[in-house]
């Protein structure tokens, strides 16, 4: 197998630089995207079969930690990939595959183009054409090469006709994805460059046993175990820290759910690799809808993703939340439907309808999508805001924000804007500590208005940007929301359990602070019992076991760890749990 791939497979960081390279010269160029219906095109690669669970695959290209290219390790595709090459060299070597005209050349097509790679060989590979650019005389192309994943660009002048003896074969390489686990500590879905490059050192090349979750339009994504190599790549970046874990998206695990119920039903399995056969058993028959007339009003098309909101406040709850039609949030697709914390939009303007049922929004802005975000934002910026804390005094479970309560009566100030929010994430003191000084400094900004320097000013703001960073990139834990038994009501804590903020001499009255500080509550510690102790004594003793023996990641152990009141069904699970940051730190409080 290394041997067929040895061609085209070394490339290293001097092949990301040329690459790097290339991008930038294609922003200086004019784009043509005229589609032609006549170009010859590949049949798709083929995937694994819905029977199939392993999956055999030789890595050919890593585009980031989380996504690469493989190819299988069976027969078949090797031999193909034999004759593929052994055409491609006979072409050439006969010179019956010549330089195409760049005039000629068409988006979509099929041909030969060099790959040099790190060790000086030079090889012709099948590529597709899928994007060209023109620069004054100049003709480059955005090739894609079919057989192994990478894409490059080159002068269009370099590309030659493929030979009709390799049009006949469909793609080999599969572009795939690592299931259950994300990029850690990005907003953005996108990994961090350490955990890119590990990934092609450890597993560009190399022969894996690719455990498949799903299969969703043409992409398969999959846990990657080595054959060499105790436990998977899924688990090794998590342990590292570049990952977390990340439950699915919908259609992964539809189809995640119907392999399942494809391999217990159906024995022999012949046709194409799809699973459209089964999905349609699963449907609704229609011989047995009633025939009739009549009128009925068709709404939609509507989509599960489509985002539905409601407004944050006592009164707005009840009513009906529409953004304007011209706006692109009007149709917000949720992307990470698997997630379980909230969404937040905002809005600079907001009107109510007619009849008082109903408020259009306005330029609106759709938060970021990270965990907790609007909870913290609420406490950041609100009037003032006191939080909720569980029965037993151990963990904070939300807030009640607004104006505040009257001193006297104990009243609320204005209770139909007032907003009773739970926390989706897990809330420690130090976020509270955090945010404190966020309202502490810009408590100091409008107090000093105009006498403020611009050095100082830019200090504040300085540090102001750096606190709200720590407070957003923490790693947090979702968790269920809990509702507070007296939802809306003040003054619900006890005076012995606040902790009251401590602001020196910088101001001497609360209320001189537009943002008055939030009050700490005395959390109790949990309780831990000699049950939770043994349970931990009796998880770290078999930890230990299969850590010496070599046990496969999916061997059933069916354990409890009683601590967290988690089920662990397999040597996976266990090392994953007692290496995540909620199991570490109440070990810690034992």
């Amino acid at each position: 197998m290394n041997e067929i791939l040895s061609g085209m497979r070394s490339a290293n960081v001097a092949d990301e630089s040329r690459r790097a390279c290339n991008l930038q010269e294609k922003i200086a160029c004019n784009r043509v995207r005229a589609l032609q219906s006549s170009v010859t095109t590949l049949n798709p690669p083929v995937l694994p079969s819905p029977a199939n669970h392993i999956w055999r695959a030789h890595v050919t290209h890593v585009e980031s930690a989380g996504h690469f290219w493989a190819i299988s390790n069976d027969t078949k595709m090797l031999s193909n990939l034999r004759y593929i090459q052994s055409c491609i060299e006979s072409a050439v070597g006969r010179c019956s595959a010549p330089y195409m005209n760049q005039k000629d050349i068409r988006i979509g097509q099929i041909c030969l183009a060099l790959y040099r790679d790190s060790d000086g060989g030079a090889f012709f590979y099948r590529v597709r054409v899928d994007e060209i650019y023109t620069n004054e005389l100049k003709v480059k192309a955005l090739i894609y090469f079919v057989d192994y994943g990478n894409s490059e660009i080159v002068k269009a002048s370099e590309l030659r006709l493929a030979p009709e003896s390799v049009l006949k074969l469909p793609m080999l390489a599969v572009e795939c994805m690592l299931a259950e686990i994300k990029a850690a500590k990005s907003t953005t879905g996108e990994w961090d460059e350490r955990a890119t490059q590990w990934m092609k050192k450890n597993a560009q090349n190399s022969d894996f046993l690719a455990q498949i979750y799903s299969v969703v339009h043409g992409v398969v994504r999959v846990k990657l175990i080595k054959l060499d190599y105790v436990g998977s790549i899924n688990e090794t970046l998590i342990a590292m820290g570049y990952a977390i874990k990340s439950e699915e998206s919908y259609l992964s695990r539809q189809n995640h759910e119907l392999r399942a119920i494809y391999s217990r039903e159906v024995d022999d399995y012949e046709g194409n690799t799809s699973i459209n056969a089964l999905c349609s058993t699963l449907s609704l028959s229609s011989s047995g809808l009633k025939s009739g007339h009549g009128k009925i009003q068709l709404r939609g098309p509507d989509s599960p993703l489509l985002m539905r909101f409601v407004a944050l406040t006592r009164t707005g709850f009840s009513k009906g939340v529409r953004v304007e039609p011209i706006s692109v949030n009007s149709t917000a697709l949720d992307l990470e439907p698997q997630s379980s914390y909230d969404r937040f939009l905002v809005a600079s303007f907001v009107s109510l309808n007619a009849n008082g049922m109903a408020v259009t929004l306005r330029n609106t802005t759709l938060m970021p999508s990270i965990p907790g975000l609007m909870a913290l934002c609420l406490l950041m910026f609100c009037p003032t805001a006191e939080l909720r804390v569980s029965r037993d005094l151990t963990r904070y479970i939300g807030a009640v924000i607004g104006l505040g309560s009257d001193s006297v009566s104990g009243y609320p100030i204005y209770p139909d804007e007032d907003i009773e929010t739970e926390f989706d994430i897990e809330f420690h003191q130090e976020d509270l500590i955090l945010i404190n000084k966020i309202r502490f400094y810009m408590n100091v900004i409008l107090s000093e208005g105009e006498d403020l320097i611009p050095t100082r000013l830019a200090d504040i703001q300085k540090r102001l940007r750096y606190l709200v960073g720590i407070l957003l990139n923490v790693e947090r834990e979702c968790c269920k929301g809990e509702a507070y038994l007296n939802a809306y009501r003040w003054n619900q804590l006890l005076p012995e359990n606040l902790l009251l903020p401590d602001t020196g001499c910088a101001f001497t009255d609360s209320e001189e602070m537009v943002f008055p500080l939030i009050n700490g509550v005395a959390l109790q510690s949990e309780t831990i019992t000699n049950d939770h102790r043994d349970s931990l004594s009796e998880l770290k003793s078999l930890e230990k076991r299969l850590s010496v023996k070599v046990v496969a990641p999916n061997s059933v152990i069916n354990k409890e760890c009683k601590m967290c009141d988690v089920f662990l069904k397999t040597a996976s699970d266990l090392r994953c749990h007692l290496s995540c940051d909620t199991h570490i730190q109440k070990e810690l409080r034992i």
